[in-house]
């Protein structure tokens, strides 16, 4: 369980910096602007697996949560805390 509590969290934070990256990439390559990477994409990544594990650890154990949502759940809590993450840092 706790393998799918990191996965989901760690997938829902990369897909909430990745998706909004590939929109403005494509929106870019359309009018022929370059666009690249930044690195604080990495960094607010990181901070949000931060904080999204360390409450993990602490909130999760007070809810009984049935094994088919524990994925989605994570997932869930990963794309919120990016997307937090994201809206503090803009």
């Amino acid at each position: 369980m706790d393998a799918l509590v990191i996965g989901g969290i760690f997938a829902g934070c990369v897909a909430r910096a990745v998706v909004p990256f590939l929109k403005k990439r494509a929106a870019a390559a359309e009018s022929g602007k370059p666009f690249k990477w930044e690195t604080r994409y990495i960094w607010t990544i990181l901070f949000a697996l931060a904080i999204s594990m360390v409450s993990a650890i602490y909130l999760l154990p007070m809810f009984s949560i049935p094994d088919a949502f524990v994925f989605p759940s994570a997932f869930v809590y990963g794309w919120t805390s990016q997307d937090i993450t994201n809206k503090v840092v803009s």
